[in-house]
């Protein structure tokens, strides 16, 4: 096919958006979603997510896991062995699927209401660590849990 002809002596143009433009917007685009990506994974754990995977732990009756999500303070005055002797009586307390009531946030410390199927009403607290959160314990209620006052 011949090239157009060429009208008032200019010859025929290159693409609307050159290469080079469409290219490097490619790329700020990559980055960009990244760098998002990177900022979601490393993003700070809430402290009923914590919970939750400390619910997870009783349910699956993890000893290790669910010791490790226990502040230091406990892990100092409780030790592993002890602490799976008795994670079975606490099972049936705290399940996964609880429901969250009123929370509140002070110095650190979050306290958070829980309650529904298979869960005894109790309030539990815990302490900002890092990028996370540590279990303190649980406040007065039925729950069999002996944790010390930290």
């Amino acid at each position: 096919m011949a090239d157009p002809p060429e009208e008032n002596g200019a010859g025929r143009r290159g693409p609307a958006l050159p290469t080079a433009v469409v290219a490097v917007s490619v790329i700020v685009a990559l980055v960009a979603v990244s760098g998002l990506l990177v900022v979601l994974f490393r993003r700070t754990t809430g402290p009923g997510e914590v919970l939750r995977d400390f619910a997870r732990s009783l349910e699956a009756e993890d000893c290790p896991e669910s010791y490790a999500l226990l502040a230091a303070a406990i892990r100092e005055q409780v030790d592993e062995g002890s602490w799976c002797e008795i994670l079975p009586e606490m099972v049936p307390h705290l399940s996964p699927a609880f429901s969250i009531g009123q929370r509140t946030f002070h110095e650190g410390i979050a306290t958070i209401e829980v309650f529904g199927e298979d869960t005894t009403p109790a309030t539990w607290r815990l302490r900002k660590a890092g990028r996370s959160w540590e279990i303190l314990g649980v406040e007065e209620s039925a729950v069999p849990i002996p944790f010390p006052d930290t």
